[in-house]
């Protein structure tokens, strides 16, 4: 039986800070002023968990209020958040709770630079936003340590990690060591200055303290002074989603709304506002929090340089334990009979069997009581890559009763199919007998997906084979007689869950092979991929060399820059004077991730004396076998266009496999993308032109770079 996670949150709100009496001897090179908004950001979002049915006696609040007296706060000593409260609270929440319970800390207070870290590269602003960075506990001032960035991830991913929790961290502060210059309205949520590289004993007890608890291989390192100096776990965390109120080299403040009852801290108002917004709804994803935020920080303060970030899992329900799966609706281009054409296709990664759900005239797609109605794709367009042909399936089912579609009404799908036929063949291994019905089970997983088969009588060459592993008695999958890397570990005990796992992961596996096949020869009208220059640049601009085979090669860690440009109509043959372009990177965790243009725009138009340019870091994930490769390949995709109707190709991301199958998304929900609108016309009628064919095709085509990392202990020359 499913385990039914119970909610527990930690919430630390700090608008008092003590400071050392006169004639008392200074601990600390700054000052940190009193704040105003950060218990009432507290007290908002005690309010929305009990609202959301979060249990009272699981909430746990530390704040320090500013009292009538200058020289102490409201709460009692207990209550207050300094450094060994806030510990002693993890721990406990750490013990208490089960496996697969969600834990919700939230820190609305004052935080800091501490330290560069030296493989930053940099100074004075180095780093990201935890490590080096520090939170302010309300004692900090009069001898109290401060809660370092590795203090905290540490204890997070004990909890993550040992206890199997799934956590959500929100701070609403800043790191920058920055100050701005303060008005009636706005503050600063960090003191004015440079860093603060004080050590006093009490800093020094807090990492052992950290070490008494997570263990002696975290802060207790021999080889560093201080935890603060290290790398932080939540710079990457796995298993856990962190909100932070801006970048590293920004400052976050507070400021007064008029609905509120006086100032709270900018990123907590507005992550509230959407919140109660979706109150009997959906909850929304951690990405649409993020990016609603960041929309409303812009539209009060246009010169306010203040970006929330968003670290770890982003597409889970804000927290909870749902996946969110954001995809883009197409729409319906024209009716007749029981199909409709849509305005998707091969292009896209459409294939016949692929099932979408039509959401009738006056049917709202982002309501929880519509009741769209299924069709399936039985046809891919002869002269169009963005079309297809669905059959409605039960359109006079008495739930459909007095629908209407018709052109423009909106579709999004829910079971992608897969190009061709594809098998697997499951070699059960000797001597198990607690995988006894695994077959069966594992066939009814696998074929959920259309194109996909479990080859049970060997009729069929196998594309993938399923294993164990005779030593490990790990399961283990083959593609072509080839070991495939990265994949989940499976290490449940309940063969049910193994075959759900398994299957998931080769769907996945598959609908990627799929879309990294599509290339040029594959489209109606394709580009040529010699009107572009598409290329990789090092961190100081300098164009770099491919190896022999047409690979690039990086270390972990290093940033790059893509650039892409159109090239003058002298240097090509075609009449192109701008495309509509999208980036995407296939990586070496089966996962499609869209890079550019950023969320609210399918594409992003550009012309022939332009180039765009953006910047990743390329990075090693984390391997799931000893005999994964250390060095893995990225592909980066340009996706070009040429015509009237610029299409999304957001219907190709793919999430990431995770490194085991408990954290596999098994229970998910799918949401439409909101800035998707329906097409001012259809891209093409069907007795348009000669043969079915528009007067103007449309014209696409792919571009790839790969690019190989290796560990930094090897060379990229």
């Amino acid at each position: 039986m499913a385990h039914n996670p119970e909610r527990w949150a930690l919430l630390i709100g700090i608008d008092f800070y003590f400071a050392a009496e006169a004639g008392e001897a200074k601990t600390r090179s700054l000052k940190f002023h009193h704040l105003t908004g950060c218990v009432r950001d507290v007290r908002g979002i005690e309010k929305h968990l009990q609202s959301i049915g979060v249990c009272t006696t699981r909430i746990t609040k530390l704040t320090a209020s500013k009292g009538e007296s200058e020289s102490k706060p409201k709460e009692d000593p207990r209550s207050l958040p300094t450094h060994s409260n806030i510990i002693r609270e993890l721990d406990r929440i750490t013990r208490s709770a089960s496996p697969g319970d969600l834990i919700y800390i939230h820190y609305s207070g004052h935080g800091v630079r501490r330290n560069v870290l030296a493989s930053a590269g940099t100074s004075g602003e180095g780093g990201d936003e935890f490590s080096g960075a520090a939170f302010a506990p309300t004692d900090v001032m009069i001898g109290g340590a401060y809660l370092t960035g590795y203090h905290l991830g540490d204890m997070v991913k004990q909890m993550v990690e040992q206890k199997k929790l799934r956590v959500t961290l929100t701070l609403d502060c800043c790191f920058s060591g920055r100050g701005l210059r303060r008005s009636e309205s706005y503050t600063v949520r960090t003191p004015p200055g440079a860093v603060d590289n004080s050590v006093l004993p009490s800093d020094e007890q807090a990492d052992r303290a950290i070490a008494a608890i997570t263990g002696p291989t975290s802060a207790s390192d021999p080889k560093t002074r201080n935890a603060m100096f290290k790398p932080c776990w939540l710079s990457n965390p796995v298993g856990c989603t962190v909100l932070t109120a801006c970048q590293f080299n920004q400052a976050a403040g507070e400021d007064r709304f008029a609905d509120a009852g006086g100032k709270h801290g900018v990123l907590t108002y507005w992550m509230l506002n959407i919140l109660q917004k979706c109150s009997g709804g959906p909850t929304p994803s951690f990405s649409r929090v993020k990016e609603h935020v960041e929309v409303k920080i812009k539209s009060m303060r246009p010169r306010l340089a203040q970006s929330p970030v968003l670290h770890g899992d982003g597409d889970y329900a804000f927290f909870g334990k749902e996946l969110v799966i954001e995809r883009p609706a197409c729409h319906v281009l024209s009716v007749y009979d029981d199909c409709v054409d849509l305005d998707i296709g091969r292009a896209q990664g459409a294939a016949e069997g692929a099932i979408y759900e039509i959401y009738p005239e006056g049917c709202d797609i982002d309501s929880p009581n519509a009741t769209p109605i299924e069709a399936h794709i039985i046809e891919l367009d002869g002269f169009s890559d963005f079309r297809s042909t669905a059959r409605l399936e039960h359109p006079d089912h008495p739930m459909h009763r007095g629908a209407t579609i018709k052109p423009g009404c909106r579709a999004m799908l829910q079971t992608w199919a897969l190009e061709s036929d594809t098998f697997v063949q499951w070699n059960p291994p000797e001597g198990r007998p607690d995988l006894a019905g695994f077959e069966d089970v594992l066939k009814t997983y696998i074929e959920k997906t259309p194109g996909l088969y479990l080859n049970s009588d060997f009729a069929s060459e196998p594309t993938f084979t399923i294993s164990v592993h005779p030593q490990h008695k790990t399961f283990e999958i083959y593609e072509n007689g080839k070991r495939l890397a990265r994949l989940p570990r499976i290490v449940s005990k309940d063969v049910e869950q193994q075959a759900e796992s398994l299957a998931y992961a080769l769907r996945r596996v598959a609908r990627f092979r799929d879309i990294k096949r599509l290339g040029n020869d594959d489209g109606c009208n394709p580009l040529e991929p010699g009107s572009f220059l598409f290329q990789l640049h090092g961190e100081s601009g300098e164009h770099l060399r491919k190896d022999t085979d047409g690979v690039y090669r990086v270390v972990d860690g290093q940033s790059v820059t893509i650039s892409f440009k159109l090239l003058n109509s002298r240097n090509r043959e075609s009449d192109l004077d701008s495309v509509d372009v999208a980036f995407f990177n296939l990586n070496p965790s089966w996962g499609i991730q869209k890079l550019y243009p950023g969320p609210g725009q399918s594409v992003h138009k550009t012309h022939e004396k332009s180039t765009e340019r953006f910047s990743i870091q390329m990075s090693i994930p984390q391997r799931t076998s000893a005999e994964d490769p250390e060095e893995i390949e990225d592909t980066i995709r340009a996706y070009v266009y040429a015509g009237d109707q610029p299409p999304s190709w957001d219907e190709l991301v793919l999430e990431d496999l995770p490194v085991e199958d408990t954290l596999i998304p098994l229970d998910f929900r799918i949401d439409a993308i909101k800035t998707q609108e329906p097409q001012k016309k259809p891209a093409m009628q069907r007795n348009a032109g000669v043969n079915g064919r528009s007067t103007k095709e449309p014209r696409w085509g792919v571009l790839d770079i790969k690019i190989r990392t290796i560990p930094r202990t090897s060379s990229p020359s």
